[in-house]
């Protein structure tokens, strides 16, 4: 008797009195609470957890709001309670009202784009703006959007990212590229170098051109392969002209020609250097299947 004075007297005397303390000086007299992840706790608590929310604060002046999956939530209480009878679910004695709010597209790109400015990036690949965080920031929220993504899934891809800024200091980097390939490397499907024209210059395509090159005939009519990559270069990836020099890795100090240096002395090792850090940063992470 004197338990049930307490669950049905005293502790909605008491809940009252916080609730009054809580408000006080609010034009609301309601108090809002916000519960997220309950679905991510131990099944036992997260079911006792909602029974005690229910017996203790079913009072007027407070409201209960839940993130939570609910299908995980229902799979735990009926492998504890066993399978309800008739359509009724176990959340159903709890829940009044069900929403589904998704996030804008403005919210979700802005952010994608915090997430990157916040990204360490001590040595940049060249001070031009195709390569700054700003740019990046573009870019991931471009592949953001056509991608479908949600942003458990951008953290992870830009986690790897951080992880290689941090794990490479000494190495500069061109953070749209290790954007991009992190994408890329995460997806099933794979992302088109629309997005960034540049990170087609893979050395088997710097490849192909050289080899088309040393093959060319003499016909006068023909177009050259310098001015096809040269073409290339003007279309897809000009800013890669105006790298710093030491960027190219030239073996000696003698000036080559523009084609050269991007598809001789740049292509060979460009994506190569950004993607071996990214693996060796995949081969450290342990990530949830």
């Amino acid at each position: 008797m004197a338990a049930e004075k307490i669950r049905k007297i005293e502790l909605p005397e008491h809940i009252q009195t916080l609730r009054t303390a809580i408000c006080e000086g609010s034009d609301s007299e309601q108090v809002v609470v916000i519960i997220d992840e309950l679905d991510r706790c131990h099944p036992d608590y997260a079911l006792a957890f909602l029974e005690a929310t229910k017996l203790i604060f079913s009072q007027s002046g407070f409201v209960f709001c839940l993130m939570v999956n609910t299908e995980h939530l229902e799979n735990l209480a009926n492998h504890r309670f066993g399978q309800t009878e008739g359509d009724e679910a176990y959340l159903e004695k709890f829940v009044d009202i069900r929403l589904k709010l998704e996030p804008s597209k403005e919210a979700l790109a802005s952010a994608v784009s915090q997430l990157v400015h916040k990204l360490p990036a001590k040595r940049l690949f060249s001070e031009q703006a195709a390569f700054s965080l700003e740019s990046a920031a573009k870019l991931a929220v471009n592949l953001t959007q056509k991608t479908g993504i949600g942003m458990r899934k951008i953290e992870r891809i830009l986690l790897r990212v951080e992880m290689a800024l941090r794990c490479y200091p000494d190495q500069y980097f061109d953070i749209p590229l290790l954007i991009y390939l992190a994408f890329e490397n995460t997806l099933d499907s794979k992302i088109s170098t629309d997005d960034l024209p540049r990170a087609s210059l893979t050395p088997e395509r710097a490849q192909n051109f050289l080899l088309d090159r040393s093959l060319a005939s003499e016909n006068p009519l023909s177009e050259r392969p310098e001015s096809q990559m040269m073409r290339v270069i003007r279309d897809d990836f000009p800013e890669l002209l105006e790298i710093p020099r030491e960027r190219f890795k030239f073996p000696d100090d003698r000036d080559y020609f523009d084609w050269a240096k991007v598809f001789a002395f740049l292509a060979p090792h460009y994506i190569p250097s950004h993607q071996h850090a990214l693996n060796a940063v995949a081969e450290l992470l342990v990530e949830a299947e």
